[in-house]
């Protein structure tokens, strides 16, 4: 049957609503916060509290199996996270609460730890042998980056991106997380298979998605015909093969479709499982059309907005010491911006500089450069504080800091991801009021470049295409 139905049977709808008043709602349900767009590990704290596999969730927060969800990047005017907690509501990765790994003024990052590790050390399930299974797959990635396009935790941020429905991507992880917790024991040592039975999914998907081809097809027909033959087969008659967006989908079913290949934790080793365990082929059909339809969508805006606003960014050449690379800097609304100006369809940039559409800059750097970016971080809060008439710290290991400082809470760094951001997807911020050449001459300051030849002129606005200045502390 349709595990869709198993797990919200009676449960209450998601709650987005980010003006709930003390005393309303949690007089009446436990609530949960995350941030809008929330990570795959913060995704499993929430399976952990409310799936009602662990005792000890519901002993700790009675109730939290039928908690409410809420999103928020701030907290509402006038309160904080303490006077939510003792109304009970329980914080996942934000805010500085007991399930944060980050860092905040009161506190550095809790290091090792991901909210998920938090969270369980607190349930006192960090050593369960049901929840081990979930827990490594999640932390490992959460604190060490990258992963294959298809591993869970990419394809969670995919959806981030492009899907808005909150709702359509909890049901998604529950599902997932579901089959890891109920057969764990199949995926323990499980050689891959081969992936028949995705490429026959990814298939039905592409027929779905591009339903137009149809209109002098007989679809089910087609189906009949073309399914059991691949969806590179499919591809091709349907005329998709110089479909650029595809090109990732297409790549990782054909290396699948003959041959055993890649790990027990990607999408056709579950899609075998789901079969296995005989879930309805409707459910199993949907669950995998939202992750498609999540690495579409990203090659969709990777290739157009990302490529069309590279084509109208600066670029600089940058010296570091003994380091050459490229910079690029540039407007963009995209999340795909900096991968395209630091892949090989951009100009492999070591360094990106970028300023959204309502005024939110980005910093981004190639790890293999490992640029210590404290130095910017710095400058920018001097500036941003010198713009507000406000004292400037005398402590250097604050100004460096990762996170937000007193009378600055615009800048915040990821050090050790080699980043600086002024707002995020998941962290709402106010724009920076320092201007855009500024902005970048900091930058090129902060790492220590000696010199940055203009490549290619922006063709944005007058402000941004005045040339950049070094700046010192």
């Amino acid at each position: 049957g349709s595990i869709f139905g198993v797990f919200y049977a009676g449960k209450p709808q998601l709650n987005i609503n980010n003006e709930l008043l003390l005393g309303g709602i949690m007089q009446k349900r436990r609530v949960i916060v995350t941030h809008p767009r929330a990570h795959f590990e913060e995704r499993l704290c929430l399976f952990a509290l409310m799936s009602g596999h662990w005792k000890s969730a519901e002993e700790q927060f009675p109730g939290v199996s039928d908690a409410s969800l809420v999103y928020w990047n701030k907290l509402p005017v006038g309160t904080t996270r303490e006077q939510w907690e003792k109304a009970g509501c329980i914080f996942i990765g934000r805010f500085g609460g007991p399930f944060d790994e980050h860092p905040t003024t009161d506190q550095g990052r809790k290091k090792g730890e991901s909210a998920v590790s938090l969270l369980a050390k607190k349930l006192g399930i960090d050593r369960d042998w049901d929840f081990e299974r979930l827990l490594s797959l999640t932390t490992s990635r959460d604190l060490h980056l990258g992963g294959g396009p298809f591993e869970f935790p990419s394809l969670v941020k995919k959806m981030n991106e492009s899907c808005t429905e909150e709702d359509k991507i909890h049901t998604w992880t529950f599902m997932l997380f579901e089959l890891i917790y109920s057969y764990s024991g199949y995926f323990d040592g499980v050689t891959p298979s081969a992936g028949t039975s995705w490429g026959e999914i990814v298939s039905e998907w592409m027929t779905t998605r591009f339903a137009a081809h149809f209109s002098e097809l007989d679809r089910e027909q087609f189906s009949r015909n073309m399914f059991k033959e691949g969806p590179m087969a499919v591809a091709v008659a349907l005329g998709l093969t110089d479909n650029k967006f595809l090109k990732t989908i297409l790549e990782f079913s054909a290396k699948r479709w003959d041959k055993p290949c890649g790990n027990a934790l990607e999408p056709h080793c579950f899609v075998d499982a789901m079969q296995e365990f005989q879930w309805a082929h409707t459910t199993i059909a949907k669950w995998a059309f939202v992750a498609l339809d999540a690495v579409y969508e990203r090659a969709r805006d990777f290739f157009t907005v990302a490529a069309e606003d590279y084509a109208k960014a600066s670029i600089f050449s940058i010296h570091v010491g003994e380091k050459r690379f490229m910079a690029v800097t540039g407007i963009s609304d995209s999340t795909q911006f900096s991968k395209y100006a630091r892949s090989t369809h951009g100009c492999r940039a070591g360094l990106v500089i970028q300023e959204n559409k309502r005024g939110n800059a980005m910093i981004e750097t190639n790890n293999d450069l490992m640029l210590d970016l404290s130095g910017v971080l710095k400058l920018y809060r001097i500036a941003e504080l010198k713009r507000k008439g406000l004292p400037i710290p005398t402590d250097e290991n604050l100004l460096r800091g990762e996170a937000a400082i007193p009378n600055c809470p615009e800048w915040y760094g990821q050090l050790d991801a080699y980043r600086i951001l002024n707002g995020s997807t998941t962290s709402e911020q106010p724009p920076t009021g320092i201007p855009w050449p500024a902005i970048v001459g900091m930058a090129f300051s902060g790492i220590g470049a000696k010199g940055f030849p203009l490549l290619r002129q922006t063709v944005f606005t007058q402000q941004q295409q005045s040339t950049p200045a070094l700046v010192t502390a």
